[in-house]
């Protein structure tokens, strides 16, 4: 499986694609910011998009947006700091597949199990293992996700 990582956070990039790797064996590469996420994503052939929201250059709800209008209908996961039923929505109707609310632990990525041949979304594993591992590491960590205060 292959997997396109699109953080500007360079730290938490690559611990979540080399958990990727090593736990579950996928070939990941990562985007520093959000024009090369889509030049990489438009131009290769991903199972699955890891997409942060604020990067540099192009935002993520604006590479999505972009993504989609191309008609590329690969699976994109999201991930967010804001978990509020709002936000959560737009991100959905601008076609996002899934969400995983930061802060997480990116070793839960080691726990994504290879998928089944024919399912539909093949990076709904990982997708499990990330939220899972969100709401564990929020917990131990007394986190709170961020909430927008307007």
């Amino acid at each position: 499986m292959r997997v396109l990582v699109v953080e500007d956070e360079k730290r938490l990039a690559e611990n979540v694609a080399r958990a990727l790797r090593e736990g579950a064996g996928y070939a990941v590469d990562i985007a520093g910011d959000g024009a090369q996420g889509l030049f990489l994503a438009a131009s290769d052939d991903y199972d699955l998009v890891v997409l942060d929201l604020m990067l540099p250059k192009l935002s993520g709800p604006e590479l999505l947006l972009r993504y989609r209008k191309q008609g590329h209908a690969t699976p994109v996961l999201v991930l967010t700091a804001r978990d509020e039923k709002e936000s959560v929505v737009r991100l959905l109707n601008a076609g996002a597949d899934d969400y995983v609310t930061k802060p997480f632990d990116p070793g839960a990525c080691s726990r994504c199990s290879a998928p089944k041949p024919g399912s539909r979304w093949r990076g709904l594993a990982a997708s499990k293992a990330l939220r899972s591992s969100a709401r564990a590491y929020r917990t131990a960590m007394m986190v709170r996700p961020a909430v927008s205060r307007s």
